[in-house]
């Protein structure tokens, strides 16, 4: 699974400062002496790295098409849950995070220009292997498990030996077990989890009478304001 050295300069807004001193440069009616300073990441859209990894790393061959076909009968392993895969994992590692990214400045002949957007690299070698882990597990219920094991550190008791499907349920029947955790949700700012700009499940609930005890994802179903959610739901 490659994400080293992929260029997501097209998933990220970023922003810099411009340098010039043309007089000094003799630069005539074109500046070319201009230079960068300052690159650095205002905001990620996660969404858009998924397709992009997905876009480098799956690619439309028979074989590729074979092998997905496969997974989906053996495993119940679909795109779907492969583009969830990839989601969850590069929430986990935080990729939203300024800090987690490197712009590289080139030249160019009208001054220094942005060249590329990368993940920094120790971020992007644990994704790699985390992936790859992963996409190695074709198994719907132990790739589920491995994703809540890779965010929480362990499995709930009550979560042993469940087995998991995809559902559309009502939203307002979801119960968000945790109060204090729902009062810090509220409080935060949730573009990125919108029904417009968040495109895979919403989260892992566990059925309870007729509702649906939250598991796994408060940020994501508390943003929604669709009356349908598509959620993994553990039984």
């Amino acid at each position: 699974m490659k994400i080293r050295g992929l260029n997501f300069k097209y998933c990220v807004d970023y922003d810099y400062d411009t340098h010039r001193d043309c007089e000094a440069n003799g630069c005539d009616y074109i500046c070319r002496c201009s230079t960068i300073e300052n690159p650095h990441v205002i905001s990620v859209d996660v969404t858009q790295i998924v397709i992009a990894i997905m876009d480098e790393n799956f690619d439309k061959s028979l074989s590729t098409v074979r092998n997905s076909k496969i997974n989906s009968v053996l495993g119940n392993i679909t795109d779907d849950i492969n583009f969830y895969t990839i989601d969850r994992i590069l929430r986990i590692n935080k990729v939203y995070e300024k800090y987690n990214w490197d712009i590289q400045v080139c030249g160019g002949y009208y001054g220094e220009e942005i060249g590329e957007v990368l993940l920094e690299d120790s971020i992007a070698i644990k994704i790699e292997k985390q992936l790859e882990d992963a996409f190695d597990i074709i198994d719907f219920n132990k790739r589920i498990e491995y994703l809540l094991t890779l965010e929480y550190g362990y499995i709930l008791p009550e979560l042993k030996g469940c087995t998991y499907q995809i559902a559309s349920i009502e939203r307002d029947k979801v119960i968000f077990g945790s109060d204090n955790q729902y009062r810090k949700v509220a409080d935060e700012k949730l573009d990125h989890y919108s029904d417009k700009n968040y495109l895979s499940y919403r989260g892992v609930v566990m059925p309870r009478g007729d509702e649906y005890r939250l598991i796994d994802g408060y940020h994501r179903c508390f943003a929604s304001e669709n009356r349908l959610i598509e959620v993994i739901v553990a039984s």
